[in-house]
């Protein structure tokens, strides 16, 4: 009977499906590669200087090998750049660049404009003047900027008007190394990157398509290249993890998590819209579709803790099935399903049974006992019998 229970928790446990990935095969993606300087045509442009600036700041030109641009921002000055066309509705940006110089302070920084919608840019001050009071800088009716505020280690993401709407941690951005500045963007959804390293993964209000482009201050930025890819759908991936072999009647609540990931990068997902639904082996309702809980928030990790223990719930002995969908804006939705099972308890184990097993094991000893204490008087007759008087 023991042996047969082992057998089907093996079983149970090892039932745990996880159903592939449902999504609609995404179109195939363009790109465009704006190497610099060739591709400054496709750019406006301008930039100013501040007050107390060495004369020189506020410029945009061909770098001396020829092999990119120089923005020069420093001292005190400002640089913009956006791209005449097209509006992208989403886009994978990502900027080649490394930076020769800065101001060393707290105020710099550079900026990825993303999808700037019908965008105001700053006047431009003539050489070896300053903007004097009227210093201004790239704005737009929506969008997004991405702020690499190098001189405090931050990144500061706005709306185009400059309303906060995320601040996380910046590495460290060295002089004279190549680097790269990426930002992708799906509806509802920002992911922004530096050198590889994911750095966060906001989730966002839709935005109009809009115009890319860059924006530095205090920070001069050497530009080699932009690369601007249509993204591909996102397609989410779900582990689950939990309980999986409950005893009857236990005086717990049933627990399950789910991580939610990019199936593409394996990144978390957070924000998406996570639901389980549990029925029966007959397919009956037992939990209604309800929403699973992000915890942490931002961790792309989900948890169901039923509403009560087990023993108040009253679940029978039986195969329990639980069903997990995700879904986010833009992206088609995730489907996962494990099994759990509630089983009677151990002390529920037929009392003949272990009656059986402690009679068995008392006339086992006793015997053994009975055996060791008879040969021990034979052995002591025998030897009486050895020493005796010849």
């Amino acid at each position: 009977m023991v042996s047969v229970l082992k057998l089907r928790k093996v079983i149970l446990i090892s039932s745990i499906l996880l159903i592939g990935l449902i999504f609609v095969p995404a179109a195939k993606a363009t790109t465009i590669s704006d190497m610099f300087p060739a591709a400054l045509p496709n750019y406006t442009y301008g930039g100013w200087q501040g007050p107390f600036g060495d004369g020189a700041a506020g410029r945009l030109f061909t770098t001396a090998d020829g092999k990119g641009i120089y923005a020069d921002a420093t001292y005190n000055g400002l640089v913009w750049a956006l791209r005449s066309s097209p509006e992208f509705p989403s886009i994978d940006m990502t900027m080649h660049f490394s930076i020769p110089n800065r101001d060393f302070t707290s105020a710099d920084y550079f900026v990825l404009l993303m999808l700037l919608h019908t965008p105001t840019t700053p006047a431009s001050t003539p050489p070896g003047t300053n903007c004097d009071g009227t210093c201004s800088y790239v704005s737009a009716l929506s969008g997004f900027k991405l702020l690499y505020r190098v001189g405090l280690g931050q990144l500061l993401i706005t709306d185009s008007m400059g309303a906060s709407l995320s601040q996380v941690s910046l590495p460290s951005v060295g002089l004279n190394q190549p680097h790269d500045a990426r930002a992708l963007y799906v509806p509802g959804s920002l992911s922004v990157y530096l050198d590889g390293a994911l750095l966060v993964n906001l989730q966002t209000a839709n935005v109009a398509p809009g115009q890319i482009g860059f924006e530095t201050y205090r920070t001069d930025l050497i530009i080699n290249s932009i690369t601007l890819a249509s993204p591909s759908t996102q397609r989410l991936s779900i582990s689950l993890t939990g309980s999986f072999d409950y005893l009857l009647q236990e005086t717990v609540p049933a627990q399950i998590a789910a991580l939610v990931t990019d199936a593409s990068t394996g990144q978390p997902v957070s924000g998406a819209n996570v639901t389980i639904r549990v029925v029966d082996t007959s397919g009956s309702t037992v939990v209604p579709s309800t929403p699973m809980i992000e915890r942490p928030l931002s961790s792309g990790v989900y948890v169901w803790t039923s509403n009560s223990t087990l023993q108040r719930l009253h679940l029978s002995k039986e195969i329990y099935l639980a069903a997990v969908t995700a879904s986010l804006t833009g992206a088609p939705a995730a489907h996962a399903i494990l099994s759990f099972h509630i089983d009677p308890p151990i002390y529920a184990a037929p009392e003949s049974m272990s009656s059986t097993w402690i009679i068995a094991i008392t006339v086992l000893a006793s015997s053994s006992a009975t055996i060791i204490i008879s040969m021990g008087l034979q052995r002591m007759r025998r030897s009486r019998q050895d020493n005796g008087p010849n």
